[in-house]
């Protein structure tokens, strides 16, 4: 997270950031920076963090996030949203980013 608020995966536009909050307290975010510091070939902004603590995992905050980044994306004329999923990345969150149409490569 420092890591990502010092800039070091690219530059952060605070229009693409987005915070989820329940009954008053953040319960999670995504962190989208302006482009893909690995995959050179990727143009537009790539998603570099999405999160949700625990107790409100399951409530469609996840889904909220990616769906507010791939509109404030589109209102930016960022016709594209990247991210990476793999091997690590949790069963839940794989099954998010399938459902939005994210694809594997």
């Amino acid at each position: 997270m420092d890591d990502t608020v010092a800039e070091e995966f690219g530059s952060l536009p605070h229009d693409l950031t987005r915070v989820a909050t329940l009954q008053g307290r953040p319960v999670g975010a995504i962190l989208v920076v302006d482009k893909s510091i690995w995959d050179p070939e990727l143009d537009g902004p790539f998603i570099i963090d999405l999160f949700v603590h625990p107790d409100a995992q399951g409530m469609g905050v996840g889904q909220a996030l990616l769906d507010e980044a791939v509109h404030a994306c589109a209102a930016a004329g960022d016709p594209t949203l990247s991210l990476r999923f793999g091997d690590g990345t949790s069963p839940a969150a794989h099954a998010l980013y399938t459902r939005a149409g994210f694809e594997q490569r």
